[in-house]
């Protein structure tokens, strides 16, 4: 992973498994009005997270069951836990809101590796 110096954006070669973080930025910035810096740690925090899970071989089936924060609860870091919980409710929006507004498609829709 890296930090852009100009722009301040992260890059990472690898997408996360667990949480669909390219769309959860986007939501963030367009929906909400959240700072930039903000924005970042949403998105650091469930980076983050999405790679502790997938160390701990965590079951993607986890995700489509209930709250995200009480569902994966057992399996939180024991450091940052309420961080962690507070992405999860973050994302928890950021899919209600997919479900009710459906993504449209778009030729210049991001398929970039910057989160």
């Amino acid at each position: 992973m890296a930090l852009c110096r100009f722009c301040g954006d992260l890059h990472c070669k690898k997408q996360s498994d667990f949480f669909d973080i390219i769309g959860f930025k986007q939501y963030l910035f367009e929906q909400t009005e959240m700072s930039h810096g903000t924005v970042r740690e949403y998105v650091v925090r469930l980076r983050r997270l999405g790679n502790y899970l997938s160390e701990q071989n965590i079951s993607h089936d986890l995700l489509q069951d209930g709250f995200l924060d009480e569902s994966l609860a057992p399996w939180l870091p024991e450091t940052s836990t309420n961080n962690y919980r507070i992405a999860l409710r973050k994302y928890q929006q950021y899919k209600a809101h997919q479900q009710i507004a459906p993504r449209q498609k778009s030729p210049f829709t991001a398929s970039s590796d910057i989160y």
